[in-house]
């Protein structure tokens, strides 16, 4: 026998093994698809299209069961209420759970779409937010179809950023009007100090006096937010190559934004020179322009 006769020798055994093998995978898929077939042929790409179907179906039925369980509730007393409850199955967290789930998105059905342990995790989450989300908008900086691609812990994890992030900027917010309140409070009590040791003023020399003090508060404030920025662009989450032409735009709106600002504050301070200067001589300039510059970073 050549070399050629070995290469072409069947190993009868080895085949009639595989052959046995392949039957058991076939009788085992086939005990499969009897048991939890639905008397169609297994087909990969129809099984995907009514898996997806069916997710989502999840959702919509959490609504169609909320409505039904408010239905109930409201009908009935609250001992028939709970034995409903009882014959349904449901306990009584789960069905406020539904029931809540079946108020907050009743005007935003798409949700329903993202499934239901998605769309639960919505439920503490502003009306007008999700309203926005259901007709196209964004919530915590999302859109519907990018929650619909995440994973529910992706989802959770992205709300409780974005409500970390809205409670930092609540408190940045209620510090800058603190801050400003004790400015102008400040400059308030300076403005009634000056009146009491001098001559009485003129009712309206005094309300013009006032609203001077009012705005010179909001400019400082203003003056404060336009500091916050500078810390937000350096902490903002860019990624690694949007971050230095991020930086470097924010750099050219902030130089200019100071500049301009200097400028006004020189001219200011050359108005009340001339104005002024008489009234209170032993004052200094209104503003230390100077500082003022050495404050907003050199800048000229």
């Amino acid at each position: 026998m050549t070399d050629s006769d070995d290469a072409q020798v069947i190993d009868h055994n080895a085949l009639s093994e595989d052959m046995a093998a392949l039957d058991t995978v076939r009788q085992n898929l086939t005990e499969i698809d009897q048991r939890y077939g639905d008397d169609l042929p297994y087909d990969f790409y129809r099984k995907i299209e009514t898996s997806a179907q069916m997710y989502g179906d999840m959702g919509r039925m959490c609504l169609y069961l909320g409505c039904n369980l408010i239905q109930i509730r409201e009908h009935e007393t609250d001992a028939d209420f709970q034995w409903a409850l009882n014959k349904i199955g449901c306990s009584g967290r789960t069905a406020r759970r539904f029931m809540q789930a079946a108020v907050k998105f009743s005007k935003a059905p798409k949700l329903a779409d993202l499934g239901k342990s998605k769309m639960l995790e919505f439920l503490t989450e502003d009306d007008d937010e999700i309203a926005a989300l259901n007709d196209g908008g964004t919530l915590a900086g999302h859109t519907l179809d990018e929650y619909e691609r995440m994973t529910r812990n992706e989802l959770r994890d992205a709300l409780r950023k974005a409500k970390q992030k809205n409670t930092e900027d609540a408190e940045t917010h209620e510090r800058l009007l603190a801050d400003k309140n004790a400015k102008i409070d400040k400059l308030d009590a300076d403005l009634h100090k000056a009146r009491d040791v001098t001559r009485p003023w003129p009712s309206r020399a005094f309300e013009i006096a006032q609203a001077g003090t009012k705005r010179a508060g909001e400019v400082l404030q203003g003056l404060d937010q336009l500091d916050a920025l500078r810390e937000t662009i350096l902490t903002e989450p860019f990624e690694d190559d949007d971050r230095e032409s991020a930086i470097e735009a924010m750099a050219v709106v902030y130089y200019d934004a100071v500049q301009q600002i200097v400028a006004k504050a020189e001219e200011l301070g050359v108005s009340c020179e001339e104005v002024f200067s008489g009234y209170k001589p032993a004052a200094r300039p209104l503003m230390d322009v100077d500082a003022f510059r050495d404050d907003a970073g050199g800048v000229a």
